[in-house]
């Protein structure tokens, strides 16, 4: 398999990246699980964007803090799912802003990305 870089050089501040499919998941509180693995030089944050016929509305949902070593994830996108009830999909974005500390060029690697429902 091939690992995503998500790499922000200096001189830049803001990255972000989403799937480019939208995905119809279920609501009224249906488990909808964002599986992956990581490693990460700089906090990220988890999010969804959500689409209708009117536009799109993104929601951040969790902030993934940095680590050495590679970490396996689930992060629950049920709430968003089942509250944006009027969405037709969902695409998963990963996003961030450099902070003012952060030194040199930006690196997170993403793996074995799976969006789960039951």
């Amino acid at each position: 398999g091939k690992t995503a870089l998500l790499r922000l050089p200096v001189g830049e501040d803001i990255f972000e990246c989403r799937s480019t499919e939208y995905f119809p998941l279920p609501d009224a509180g249906a488990s909808v699980i964002l599986e992956f693995t990581y490693k990460s030089n700089h906090p990220f944050i988890v999010g969804m964007f959500s689409s209708n016929s009117t536009g799109s509305v993104q929601t951040p949902i969790l902030q993934v803090n940095p680590t050495e070593d590679w970490n396996h994830i689930y992060v629950s996108l049920t709430e968003t799912a089942s509250s944006i009830f009027t969405a037709t999909g969902h695409a998963p974005f990963f996003g961030f802003i450099r902070s003012e500390d952060a030194e040199g060029d930006i690196t997170i690697y993403i793996d074995n990305v799976r969006l789960l429902h039951f």
